[in-house]
């Protein structure tokens, strides 16, 4: 069975998300989620691994760093 982590608003938001996907890894679930990855950090991907998260898909606002800060109304901070 597959538990999909989104649909209303941003699932980085949700500081409790990595306990929430090791529940249902625990449980023998396929556990995925979109995002927008602006608030994907090093904390977050270390956090998100742990967690065996299976699939993490990322929604692309724009192709280059000056449409990206249009759209989103700040630059485009690599992921380092």
């Amino acid at each position: 069975m597959r538990m999909v982590l989104h649909g209303i608003g941003e699932p980085l938001l949700n500081t409790e998300l990595s306990e929430i996907i090791s529940y249902l890894k625990a449980a023998g679930k396929y556990v995925l989620f979109n995002s927008n990855a602006t608030l994907l950090n090093a904390r977050w991907r270390q956090a998100l691994i742990d967690s065996q998260l299976d699939e993490y898909r990322v929604s692309l606002d724009a192709t280059t760093p000056e449409s990206y800060a249009a759209v989103r109304g700040k630059p485009l901070v690599p992921l380092s």
